[in-house]
């Protein structure tokens, strides 16, 4: 009977001690880990790049920073932002085309143009001159984030102390703190967690429930852009164009075929047009 007894008990410790640990393991796995991230691996940057943001995405290509200003590669530009950029090799000049005439900055203004092993890179100035952009700038790691005029950015403030994360979830490590207060952008939303942009310039994701979701305000981009008068003519109908080579034909007879065409040319309007 005692034997049957101490196996009871023993069994019961057992059970009590699975119980236990299970229950340990089932909070630590709730546990917001306190690690902060190490920048210098997670950005994975040489000391002159910095990462480059449009639409709020890290994009593959990185900008300069040289002398404390941030270029953006032209190739770049051109892909996500602008085609009306090009480089005159001969005479080492960018050029820029509107619908008045073509601009050019000389490479002599490292303000605006920088060149390095024939890559050429525009910096914030020069976008900011030509295109209807916003560019803001971050050191140590380097980001530079690109947005369009007349985006809208939702703006939210923070409702407690918390941290922003390199990924929604409690066990990923820790990118930045947010003090009460800190104004934010919220990119998205997913599940419990905020994907949101710092006002220092992280990307990462912070819990809604720690954010002031009442107090959200719609923020335009607002930029000095300028853009050149369109002088383009346009019509509210579809324009039908004939087109007839009159090489080799004499003055004396060119007024009778110019009528000849131009009854050809107003019966394919009238069949096609």
């Amino acid at each position: 009977m005692k034997k049957h007894l101490r196996l009871a008990g023993l069994s019961m410790t057992l059970l009590f001690t699975a119980l236990s640990l299970s229950a340990c393991d089932l909070t630590d796995s709730f546990r917001y880990t306190k690690d902060k991230a190490d920048l210098a691996k997670y950005y994975d940057l040489a000391s002159d790049e910095a990462v480059i943001y449009f639409d709020n995405e890290a994009q593959e290509d990185v900008a300069l920073v040289y002398d404390g200003v941030f270029y953006i590669p032209m190739s770049t530009v051109r892909e996500l932002l602008d085609k009306r950029f090009y480089w005159d090799k001969e005479n080492e000049r960018l050029l820029f085309t509107d619908s008045e005439s073509i601009r050019e900055e000389d490479t002599d203004d490292s303000s605006m143009v920088y060149v390095r092993d024939d890559e050429i890179y525009l910096s914030e100035a020069c976008l900011e001159k030509y295109l209807d952009v916003q560019l803001e700038a971050y050191e140590n790691p380097g980001r530079v984030f690109i947005d369009e005029g007349g985006d809208m950015l939702m703006g939210i403030k923070a409702a407690r102390d918390t941290e922003v994360r390199i990924k929604g979830g409690p066990k990923s490590e820790i990118l930045t703190k947010l003090n009460k207060g800190d104004s934010l952008y919220l990119i998205d939303e997913m599940n419990s967690w905020g994907h949101v942009r710092t006002s220092d310039g992280y990307m990462g994701y912070t819990e809604l429930k720690y954010l002031d979701t009442e107090e959200q305000t719609q923020i335009p981009i607002e930029t000095g852009y300028s853009p050149s008068p369109d002088h383009s003519i346009s019509r509210d109908h579809t324009i039908c164009m004939v087109w007839q080579d009159m090489a080799g034909i004499s003055k004396s007879v060119a007024p009778k075929f110019a009528k000849h065409f131009a009854e050809i040319g107003d019966a394919m309007k009238e069949a096609f047009c």
